[in-house]
């Protein structure tokens, strides 16, 4: 039976993404084994796979000591299983591995066939100038030890395709893939009126959620900002998109933000700050946070830096509304809406913009019939939108890929 290995620094991260993978790779014949650090991120199991899982310690920060002895374990490994495939994903796994095959072959090993996913390149548009700098010459000397370099987004496509080396080629795959069909009856199971209640939102307020880890990449304090700017009365209508004009009929508001982090405290003091810490509301982690659609108004996505992100994929899916910062990644997702034959509004933000941000809420969050129409119509959009990057299609892709 023919062997491939996949690798990436975390363990959830597998669990959570990699699962089509990995039955692809079954189908096709392949004895799976999965090589990751199982004490981090232990969320998104694979108890149903019939894989070998291997305990590598990968640290996330590359100058971590114990990668060393991650990347020791990590060659044993691929030096005694002779693996056909390794498709490999993380920055850490990602380097650490393909340094491991190489010494491997060095070695007298049969090479294998390298596959590398950037789910996110560190270096960006917009990104700090270390980040372009070293973590682009990573990737490049990396691209000569890949077979195959995957990428989720048009940004990242087109930097590998122009700049990147590897022994094959740049592919772009739309993301890993979301189960169109499942997340919209899951949302027609869940009632409205029982969520509100269970959350405490009374049924006549705009509620916005936020799906995320509580931490400073994913910017929630942005939105907190913004509404406190609202709160206020503090909010710049030139907005000449919409022809945005003030009023006082904007509902109350109230914010979820679902996820766990070391942000918590943090920003449940800037809810206090802003004066509306009784409407930010922090459950924590939801194995289903799509779910929460039905009780919903609008989604909100304020991260600074993305790949291609499955949350925002997840609610547009359920046909929610949505507002996202313009990063690589969202900017694949989000579309200008057509509301009127000469009026348009982008579903986009500045992620530091927070006046931006609380013009285009407040607006939404009007009772005016534009607004209404607006966000029907950013409904519908979406919904269409999430059918692209289905898991279906994901799956097809990536069967050329590895029959490749």
């Amino acid at each position: 039976m023919k062997k491939a290995l996949i690798t990436a620094t975390v363990y959830g991260f597998v669990g959570s993404f990699e699962k089509n993978n990995i039955h692809l790779l079954q189908s096709l014949g392949y004895e799976v084994t999965v090589a990751v650090n199982k004490n981090i991120m232990n969320r998104g199991e694979l108890r149903d796979e019939s894989i070998n899982i291997v305990d590598i310690p990968f640290a996330r920060s590359p100058f971590d000591p114990v990668n060393k002895k991650a990347y020791q374990m990590l060659l044993a490994l691929i030096m005694r299983e002779n693996f056909d495939l390794i498709h490999t994903h993380t920055p850490v796994a990602g380097v650490l591995t393909r340094k491991a095959v190489n010494e491997a072959v060095k070695k007298g090993c049969r090479r294998p066939r390298v596959i590398y996913t950037a789910h996110g390149f560190h270096f960006y548009n917009g990104a700090p100038l270390k980040n372009n700098i070293i973590y682009y010459s990573i990737e490049k000397s990396m691209a000569k030890l890949t077979d195959i370099i995957i990428t989720i987004n048009h940004e990242d496509y087109l930097t590998a395709h122009e700049k990147f080396k590897p022994r094959k080629e740049v592919r772009y795959v739309p993301g890993v893939g979301i189960d169109n069909a499942a997340i919209r009856e899951a949302v027609k199971k869940v009632s409205r009126e029982e969520l509100r209640r269970i959350y405490s939102v009374p049924e006549d307020a705009f509620l916005i959620i936020s799906t995320g880890e509580l931490n400073q990449n994913k910017n929630h304090a942005l939105v907190i900002k913004a509404l406190g700017h609202i709160a206020k009365n503090d909010v710049n209508w030139e907005e000449k998109e919409t022809n945005i004009t003030k009023t006082s009929d904007i509902k109350k508001i109230y914010y979820m933000i679902i996820g766990e982090g070391l942000e918590k405290e943090n920003l449940s003091d800037l809810a206090k700050s802003e004066g509306i810490s009784d409407r930010v509301i922090m459950p924590g982690y939801i194995r289903k946070p799509y779910t929460l659609a039905a009780a919903a108004d609008l989604f909100v996505f304020p991260s600074k830096r993305e790949g291609l992100p499955v949350s925002m994929l997840e609610a547009m899916s359920a046909g929610m509304p949505a507002l996202a910062s313009a990063i690589r990644g969202n900017r694949d997702l989000m579309q200008r809406a057509k509301l009127a034959p000469k009026t348009f509004f982008a579903p986009i933000f500045k992620p530091d913009d927070s006046e931006e941000l609380a013009a285009k809420i407040a607006f939404l969050a009007s009772e005016t019939d534009a607004a209404k129409n607006a966000l029907s119509i950013l409904s519908k959009e979406n919904v269409g939108r999430a059918m692209d990057f289905d898991k279906e299609k994901v799956i097809a892709r990536m069967k050329e890929i590895y029959k490749d």
